[in-house]
């Protein structure tokens, strides 16, 4: 561990350090730590000093319980709200884990991003796109994401922003014009876009752009941020690592020879990503995952402070799980050799 490095957890001891399945972490204004621990389900607060102080929630469909919990967010506050997938229900909790209410919205069938503020809160569904292909049997395709803004007292939808979505191949095979066998390969050197909602804030990158656009409370556009520097050109030595590296995984001769024929019938991007993930806290810190299409141990991220200056980089490991940053610390999930998971607080250097 290093100096100004905080790690909770035990593969051995009390249960309330043990974790299985980190779903979430965030400060308090304290400095203590939120953590929604996935199995058990609970939310276990520690102090500044990584000692447990509390633990709330549980396994249950009664106030205050999860059936499966999956996300958690600190509101204004100290306020922490968890998102139970079964059944759409959002609880909350005040900062000494009292319960204060859960409100359940029926046929939820979006996934969640987050909390606009205590009242609402922004889904995403796929949808599709297509981009090229003739005849209908080989055809590439993209998955833009809609996002919605749920009312939660009311069960409201609105539509407010359409985002990119990752480029995906599908080929499908037959005899007698029947299909057989259908195929959907991820194309080369494309990403996900990535929608974070902190801080009654709404943040969007679009895969492609090197760009972050701020959607407001009202659905309107805020700013955009827009990072310098020319992007990276996919060359011919690229894609023919890329296919070398995904035919080695194949498990037959049959299979390697059709996804080599995808890959190469595919249309590829001209320039590579700029990134392929981003983390924002609630007052307005950005992090971004710089893209890297053979990533190694370690990964680089670029920190844009609240008020959109440039507050630096970050080399971290691979192997951590990122679940908060800002322009002082990073929360993450790490590993050991045993699959034991284990929370880091880490102190940016400055």
């Amino acid at each position: 561990m290093g100096a100004g490095e905080l790690r909770i957890g035990m593969r051995e001891g009390p249960e309330g350090y043990q974790f299985a399945n980190i779903r979430g972490a965030a400060p308090l204004d304290d400095h203590a730590l939120a953590v929604l621990n996935g199995v058990p389900p609970e939310v276990r607060v520690f102090g500044p000093d990584g000692q447990l102080e509390r633990t709330f929630g549980g396994p249950g469909e009664g106030p205050g319980e999860f059936s499966s919990a999956v996300a958690l967010q600190v509101l204004p506050g100290d306020t922490i709200v968890v998102y139970d997938q079964l059944g759409g229900r959002f609880t909350r909790f005040d900062r000494e884990g009292n319960f204060i209410r859960t409100i359940t919205i029926e046929n939820l069938a979006s996934g969640v991003i987050g909390f606009l503020d205590s009242r609402t809160v922004i889904t995403e569904r796929a949808t599709v796109t297509m981009v090229a292909g003739e005849p209908i049997e080989e055809l590439q395709i993209r998955t833009p994401v809609l996002l919605e803004r749920v009312a939660l007292e009311s069960g409201t939808v609105d539509s407010i922003e359409v985002f990119g979505g990752r480029e995906r191949y599908r080929s499908v095979t037959g005899q007698d014009g029947l299909p057989q066998r259908i195929n959907i390969v991820s194309v080369p050197f494309t990403v996900d876009g990535t929608a974070v909602v902190r801080g009654g804030r709404l943040y969007l990158t679009d895969g492609r752009r090197p760009e972050i656009r701020v959607i407001d409370a009202d659905g309107d556009l805020e700013t955009v941020i827009r990072f310098l520097g020319d992007p990276h050109p996919v060359r011919d030595a690229d894609v023919d690592r890329w296919i070398e590296e995904r035919l080695a995984r194949a498990s037959s001769a049959a299979d390697r020879r059709e996804l080599e024929a995808a890959y190469r019938d595919m249309t590829l991007p001209a320039t590579m990503p700029p990134f392929d993930d981003m983390i924002v806290n609630e007052r307005g810190d950005i992090w971004v995952r710089e893209y890297d299409p053979f990533p190694g141990d370690l990964r680089t991220w670029t920190i844009v402070d609240s008020a959109v200056r440039k507050a630096g980089r970050a080399t971290l490991p691979t192997s951590l799980e990122i679940l908060y940053g800002d322009t002082e610390i990073v929360l993450a999930v790490v590993k050991d050799e045993l699959d034991v998971e284990y929370l880091v607080r880490m102190q940016l250097e400055p």
